[in-house]
Order: structure tokens, then C-alpha cells, then sequence
């Protein structure tokens, strides 16, 4: 093998070249690059996904076995053979090898590499994880077809591989599913377990592919859109200042907290480093609050529709909307384009006044339609056709994530007379196909082959940070706003429940390398405890402390 020269490691989303030397400098300060994988190209080393990294080792692992298991050159005297006759390759033992097949396989892949290696600085980054493709694929020779020069690889892309994993996946993600809601679980920790069983973790079932991601993507914004139409924007409105700073309090907290954390863990580092948007992701995925499960605790304890509940509701709501705008401005100040984070605010803002803009006019439309064609499918049709034109939209023409112009698509709609009868028809094929799959491909993207005994700590630090900061957020936001200790803290023990949305901001983190897949446990660790020790410490409280009417309330 030739001697490693260039190490190529996608940093924000972008191949960045290091030599040798820079690499193993970096290797002996930051864990994690020392976590990460590598396939070899000649005199180079390419950074490799998990799945990546296995198919290349499984392919090298095969050529092992087949060289140490060939049979031994065989000597066949000329005295054992028909005079008249001298072809003695038919005295060769058949293998059932395809040698046509074989060569014209590799010439391909040694063409493809050449052509690979030719490429510019620029054109390798931009096609990133072309040359770790090329060698992937060398696992699934016996998987492709041949004719005219060209060749189809079935494995992972080919259709009906894809109806056999949509059916593993939503099979199993409706079982566990019901296994959590019989465990007194959210049924979205079911569904990510599905995931962690069927995938390369435990059973290796299914794996992650370009369809599977596609329609989790599909998944995620269709339940944003449904987040988005769900919202009472009346009593959003209604609640005001109050559930605004503790909302405002209770993302600034947290954010801060994850952010020092992960610092405290692997060391401070410059602002607009690589290091320090990660950093400060870790500390976003601790902003969102579950509005689900808030409303579903609150509801089956007696007191949502109290003051005390409406705020916490209002408050989560508007957590949900804070925490979407900070997870935009991360991405775009950490993309490695060069767009400072004074540029991403910019675009934030003309995001949101095109919105409104565009969003006033939706609504008028949408009303007028509705008039015209009350509870018919054309109105679900037109208002899905809304919601991904929105994400397109925030994503390709402001640089925005695109759940959240899915969101604003379900804020504008979320007055219409037809809002919740859109809701239902949406979430009809949300729940049974593209919600269980977005949940499942989080198990299936969770890697804990790297969980080393740091992160493993990492993980119970992030869980316990992550609950406390809410706490202490929201809980002193809501003194300052004059309600007792006692109901103060219920507000901060009612947000610090995780759910849907810190996944979804995980996913986009690891969409574009700000996080690793591993740390999706350390989220998923967070969601199961947060989820099952909310309801139990809010029993108790209400129980033991009952709430008091707020000084508001008795001045009125």
C-alpha cells in the first residue's frame, strides 16, 4: 500500500484537505477525529460513514478469505494428458467465476478512480464521498448488471429492496410503538428503538439509503407542517409577555448550558471554529420543548385549560418557534460558506417578512377556497403543495432549514375553518408512513460503536444538564414574573420534556456535520428520561403543592 500523504475530513459539510502530519496532530487533541473512519485511495485517506466504512472492510475482509482459501497451484504432469490434446486448462477445476465479468468490473472501477483523482480541489468538494462510493460499491459486484459498458447497482438503490425495508420499518415501528404507549412511553421512543433494533446497531436488517432518507425528510416536514397547524394562534396571542420571556429564558439557559458543556468536555475553542458551532448545536438540541407530551401531562392532570397550564402550553409553543429561528441561525453561520452570522440573521428576517407577506396572501386564497370547497381533498392538496413549496423556499432561496418554512406554512393555515380537518387528512399518511419512518431512521442513523466511556459520561451529562437548565430557566423566569416558587417550579419541570423537535434539529445537525451519530443517543437518552420523569414530578407537585391564582388573576 502506498504511503498516506493527504487525509481528506468533511468539515462543515465540505471535503478539507490536511496533510499527514496536520492530521495526526488534530487525531492526538480531538476525540473526535480519532473516532472517525477512513477508506484509503492510493496515496490518500478518505473520510468514510459507518456504512461505508463496513461495506469497505467486508470487501477487503472477502478478498482475504478467497486468497487464503484458493486452492493450491496445481501440477499437472504432461504425461496425464491426451497427446492429441494439450489445453490443459480443462484439467483446471471449474470455480464458477466469471472472468469477463470480473474485468470488466475492475477496468470500471479503476477508470472511475483515475477519473476521481483527476478532479480539481473544487470539484472533489463538491461531489464529496465520490471516492468513498466508489469503493463501497466494490462489495456489490455479484449485485450488478452488466450490458453495453454500463452497470446498474441494485443493492441499496435498486426499488424492490426499498419495498422490503419500508415494510421492516413499519412493521417494527408500529409494534415497539405500542410496546412504549403499554409502558407509559411516548410512542416515538418505541419507534426510534424500532430503528435501533432492525438497523446496523443490532439485528442489521435495514440500512440507512438515499430512499429511506428521502422520505424521512418527507417525515419531518410533514409533522412540523402539522405542528404548525395545530397551534392556537389566539391563545399564542392571549398569553403574552408572560410565556414570551419565559420561552425566551428558558432557550437562552439551555443554550448556553450545552454549549458549555460540550466545551467543558473537549475544551474551549475560538468563536467561528468548526469546534465552537459544534459546541453550540449540542447546546441547541437542548432548546426545544415536546409540546405533545406538556399538553398530554397537563391534560390528564386536570389543570390545561388553567392559567398555570395555558402558560406552559403558550410557553412551549413559543420555545418551539425560538428554538426553529437559533437552529436556522446556527446552521447557517456553521454551513462553511463564509456566511457570517450578521448575513444569516439578515436572511432570517427577510425569510419571515416574506412569509408574512406571502402568508397574507396564502390565507385570503385559502379562505376563499375553503368557502368554495369545504372539507374535500382539493384543500388538503393545495395546502400540502403550500407546505413544500414554503420549504423549498426557506432552503434553497434564504439558506433556511426547510422544516421551518414548513412550520410558518401550518402557522398561516392554522385559522383557517378547514385547519383541523387538514390536520387529520395530513396526519393520515404522516402516521402510517413517513412519521415511523423519520422516527425509525434515528435508530438506524444512531452509531454506538464509537460510544466510548467519554461520550457514554458525556451522555448522562448532557441528560442531567439538559433537564436542569430548563428547570432553572423557566422556573426564574416565571418568579420574575410573579408567580410563586412553588407554581415556578411547575412551569420549569412542565418544559424540560424533550420530544419530536430536538430529533429533528439532531437529524439537521447531522444532515450538514455540525454532530456526530453517535451523540443521537445521548438525545434519545434525554427524550426517554425527560418523558418518563416529567409526568411522575408533575403528579407530584400539583399533588403537593396545588397551584394559586396569579396576582394577575386576583387583580382581575
Amino acid at each position: 500500500m502506498a504511503k498516506i500523504t493527504e487525509v481528506y475530513i468533511v468539515v462543515n459539510g465540505q471535503q478539507t484537505r490536511f496533510t499527514m502530519d496536520e492530521y495526526l496532530a488534530l487525531r492526538e487533541n480531538d476525540p473526535h477525529i480519532r473516532a472517525l473512519k477512513f477508506i484509503p485511495i492510493d496515496n490518500r485517506m478518505y473520510e468514510a460513514t459507518p456504512e461505508q466504512f463496513r461495506a469497505w472492510k467486508s470487501e477487503q475482509n472477502r478478498k482475504a478469505y478467497l486468497k487464503a482459501t484458493a486452492p493450491k497451484p496445481m501440477v499437472i504432469p504432461l504425461e496425464a494428458t491426451d497427446p492429441d490434446d494439450t489445453q490443459l486448462y480443462e484439467h483446471i477445476p471449474d470455480q464458477d467465476v466469471d472472468v469477463a465479468k470480473e474485468a470488466t468490473f475492475n477496468l470500471m472501477l479503476e477508470a472511475l478512480r483515475s477519473a476521481l483523482l483527476q478532479l480539481s480541489e473544487d470539484e472533489r468538494q463538491s461531489s464529496r464521498g465520490s471516492a468513498v462510493s466508489l469503493l463501497s460499491v466494490t462489495h456489490l459486484r455479484k449485485e450488478c448488471i452488466y450490458g453495453s459498458g454500463n452497470f446498474i447497482v441494485k443493492e441499496g438503490f435498486f426499488v424492490y429492496s426499498v419495498f422490503r425495508n419500508l415494510a421492516i420499518i413499519i412493521l417494527s415501528a408500529k409494534f415497539f410503538g405500542l410496546v412504549a404507549r403499554k409502558c407509559k412511553a411516548p410512542q416515538v421512543v418505541g419507534e426510534i428503538l424500532a430503528g435501533l433494533i432492525i438497523g446496523p446497531c443490532i439485528l442489521n436488517l435495514v440500512q440507512t439509503s438515499d430512499a429511506i432518507s428521502t422520505f424521512a425528510e418527507i417525515g419531518v416536514v410533514m409533522l412540523m407542517f402539522t405542528t404548525g397547524l395545530g397551534t392556537n394562534l389566539k391563545e399564542l396571542i392571549k398569553a403574552g409577555p408572560i410565556a414570551t420571556l419565559v420561552a425566551c429564558v428558558g432557550v437562552a439557559v439551555p443554550l448556553v448550558g450545552g454549549t458549555l458543556l460540550y466545551s467543558a468536555f473537549y475544551g474551549f475553542s475560538a468563536v467561528g471554529s468548526p469546534e465552537f458551532y459544534r459546541a453550540l448545536f449540542i447546546g441547541t438540541i437542548m432548546t426545544a420543548t415536546s409540546v405533545s407530551i406538556t399538553v398530554a401531562t397537563l391534560q390528564e392532570l386536570g389543570h390545561l385549560k388553567s392559567f398555570l397550564g395555558t402558560t406552559i402550553v403558550s410557553a412551549a409553543v413559543i420555545d418551539d418557534v425560538i428554538g426553529i429561528v437559533v437552529l436556522t441561525c446556527v446552521l447557517g453561520a456553521s454551513s462553511g460558506t463564509g456566511t457570517g452570522l450578521g448575513k444569516v440573521l439578515i436572511n432570517t428576517v427577510l425569510f419571515f417578512a416574506t412569509a408574512v407577506g406571502v402568508g397574507v396572501v396564502a390565507h385570503f386564497a385559502m379562505t376563499w377556497l375553503d368557502k368554495r370547497n369545504p372539507h374535500t381533498q382539493r384543500i388538503t392538496i393545495v395546502s400540502m403543495a403550500f407546505c413544500f413549496a414554503m420549504a423549498y423556499i426557506a432552503e434553497e432561496y434564504f439558506g433556511i432549514a426547510d422544516i421551518t418554512g414548513a412550520y410558518i406554512a401550518g402557522i398561516v393555515l392554522c385559522t383557517m375553518d378547514d385547519a383541523p380537518y387538514v390536520e387529520r387528512r395530513v396526519d393520515i399518511s404522516n402516521y402510517i408512513i413517513f412519521a415511523p419512518i423519520f422516527f425509525a431512521s434515528i435508530g438506524l442513523k444512531t452509531d454506538i460503536s464509537g460510544l466510548t466511556p467519554e461520550i457514554f459520561l458525556f451522555c448522562v451529562c448532557f441528560v442531567i444538564v439538559a433537564l436542569i437548565t430548563k428547570i432553572i430557566g423557566c422556573g426564574l423566569a416565571a418568579k420574575l414574573c410573579r408567580f410563586n416558587w412553588g407554581d415556578s417550579l411547575k412551569i420549569g419541570v412542565g418544559m424540560m420534556t424533550r420530544g419530536e423537535v430536538a430529533l429533528i434539529v439532531a437529524q439537521k445537525g447531522l444532515d450538514v456535520g455540525v454532530v456526530d451519530s453517535v451523540y443521537f443517543t445521548a438525545v434519545i437518552l434525554l427524550i426517554v428520561v425527560s418523558s418518563v420523569a416529567t409526568p411522575l414530578v408533575l403528579k407530584a407537585l400539583f399533588t403537593k403543592m396545588p397551584p394559586q391564582k396569579h396576582p394577575s388573576q386576583v387583580n382581575g
